[in-house]
């Protein structure tokens, strides 16, 4: 068995990468089903990654961060074609900008809810305190005749991290669009300060106040009041209140703003992400 498993290895370590890639490939091309997280039982436990954060001793307890962007699928959305237009190949406007901003915003809420506070809640309540939460709204794209990244894009998945690591480059020729001169001021100094919480974290395990007498406290997540730490140019404060699966789908049953036709492609979109929920989403269209 030992041999078998050298001679396995090898020959997966002898692999052209598209041979290897290819064994995921969809025939239109696509990874998207390409594995993210294998639960091996040795790096990941076989019972899953939530399963492990909520048993004590299930998971290495150290100082974790985690957060989430309020638009996180509004990147997502602007690059499909069911729901933006682009014009001579540069510019992009949302079709139904109304429902562009609700789909947005019910996905990237149940992001939230299950990266941040079903995790963070799990890993405090199997007795690990040390756990710090935020969320990015920063959402000062810029406009350029039709098209309008504050509104396409606002807080979208990925803009967090040009403003941790203090250079803004991300999204390649629309950089210099969505990080306008005129908002260079206010959005650096948001940089400084979430590099200087993100440095304190590396180096203490908490990020306190950044190592600045200067800056707020950063308070470690609370079970029974879900603190987040929040970030934007309009000054630091924190949000609180744990949400849930079964608040979001409260909500969209009624919600007014949308119809019928687009509560149910909202449900499906949130089934694809949870379908063991996906009875609890279909209840909002009933």
């Amino acid at each position: 068995a030992a041999r078998a498993g050298a001679n396995d290895a090898a020959a997966l370590r002898g692999l052209r990468t598209e041979q290897l890639f290819g064994a995921y490939q969809l025939d239109e091309g696509s990874y998207l089903t390409l594995p993210r997280v294998i639960a091996d039982d040795v790096v990941l436990p076989a019972g899953g990654l939530r399963t492990a954060l909520a048993t004590p001793g299930g998971f290495n307890a150290v100082p974790v961060i985690t957060g989430t962007n309020r638009d996180e699928m509004k990147l997502f959305q602007f690059l499909d074609p069911r729901l933006v237009d682009k014009w001579f190949g540069v510019f992009v406007t949302a079709k139904d900008p109304k429902f562009y901003d609700a789909l947005a915003y019910y996905q990237s809420r149940l992001w939230r809810i299950r990266s941040v506070d079903e995790p963070a809640s799990a890993m405090t309540t199997a007795g690990h305190e040390a756990v710090y939460a935020y969320r990015f709204d920063w959402d000062e794209g810029g406009r350029f005749l039709i098209t309008d990244l504050k509104k396409l894009l606002g807080a979208a998945h990925g803009m967090d991290i040009p403003f941790v690591l203090d250079r803004f480059e991300l999204f390649g020729r629309l950089d210099p669009l969505l990080f306008r001169k005129a908002s260079a001021a206010p959005r650096e100094k948001l940089a400084r300060e979430m590099g200087a919480y993100w440095a304190a974290f590396a180096r203490d395990g908490d990020p306190g106040v950044g190592g600045s007498a200067n800056l707020a406290h950063w308070p470690r997540w609370a079970s029974d009041g879900a603190t987040l730490k929040r970030f934007d140019t309009d000054g630091a404060d924190v949000l609180t209140g744990l949400d849930t699966i079964d608040a979001l789908a409260a909500d969209l049953a009624a919600d007014q703003s949308v119809t019928a036709e687009q509560k149910r492609i909202i449900t499906d979109a949130l089934s694809g992400w949870m379908p063991e929920r996906a009875g609890d989403f279909a209840a909002a269209v009933e």
